[in-house]
């Protein structure tokens, strides 16, 4: 299998994102965009995350692409999140265009595929 037949096979099933309500995380104003990468067991998620952080007027001050787990039974633990990349001025539809690339090596790499 080729990267190409690997990134034709992923357009089929692209990430699906979900957005929550601006919320508030250590004074910052925030707005979290989601998708599911993989549903580990019925309790244990893993996700891609953009967390957005905006200052007291409303404006973006940056937006950070984050892999998480979410373990649910064990709710009094916070999600674990990876930091991937951090960004300033650049658009959350790119960013998930990054994370779709970032699926794309991550499942080459995890198949063998290096061509």
């Amino acid at each position: 299998m080729t990267r190409e037949e690997v990134k034709d096979q992923l357009a089929k099933n692209p990430l699906v994102w979900e957005c929550t309500d601006p919320f508030d995380r250590d004074g910052d104003s925030v707005i979290d965009h989601y998708a599911e990468i993989v549903e580990i067991s019925a309790d244990a998620d893993v996700y891609y995350t953009i967390r957005e952080m905006f200052d007291d007027n409303g404006s973006r001050t940056r937006a950070v692409l984050y892999l998480t787990t979410v373990d649910v039974v064990q709710h009094m633990y916070s999600p674990y999140e990876v930091v991937l990349s951090v960004y300033d001025n650049i658009s959350v539809d790119d960013i998930k265009e990054i994370a779709e690339d970032h699926r794309l090596d991550f499942i080459c790499r995890m198949l063998g595929v290096k061509e």
